[in-house]
């Protein structure tokens, strides 16, 4: 596949703001302009990495191969950082080791996992028509959130 300068442009951008957004977070509780740019950065970052792994998402082939071939690419790395960072955290006296392998340590290790998981899901929704994908995930998050907030009632 021939890379595109114009999207490895835009990742490098995205890249930057996230960084550089992890860089003034100390200062957002004290300069509201700063608090206004961290704001800015965090509206739609995470959006654009989600819109960005689906754009370039080859998947929906149901062959063992290819779930092999994500289990190496995604689940790996995300299992030996998720070790790493268990381990730390229980070095410097900040965890216990009681937590599970699918309950990320570190707050980006939850990515990993996503888009493990949306891989999975291309492989169901590329069977279906588009319109009925779209319905079938408003309908999972519009209930998600109902259950959630019922049972956080109860």
């Amino acid at each position: 596949m021939q890379r595109e300068a114009y999207f490895d442009n835009a990742k490098l951008l995205f890249i930057f703001l996230v960084v550089f957004g992890h860089l003034i977070q100390p200062l957002k509780s004290q300069i509201e302009l700063v608090n206004v740019l961290y704001q800015w950065i965090y509206l739609f970052h995470m959006p654009v990495f989600v819109l960005a792994s689906g754009f370039f998402a080859k998947g929906g082939e149901s062959d063992k191969g290819y779930i092999r071939k994500l289990a190496k690419r995604i689940l790996i790395p995300y299992f030996l950082f998720q070790i790493f960072y268990s381990i730390y955290f229980l070095g410097i006296g900040k965890g216990s080791w009681d937590n599970s392998l699918y309950d990320p340590q570190w707050g980006g290790l939850w990515f990993l996992l996503s888009l493990f998981s949306w891989h999975l899901l291309l492989i169901i929704y590329k069977r279906i028509s588009p319109l009925l994908g779209i319905a079938i995930a408003f309908a999972i998050g519009i209930g998600g959130r109902l259950f959630t907030f019922y049972w956080s009632r109860v």
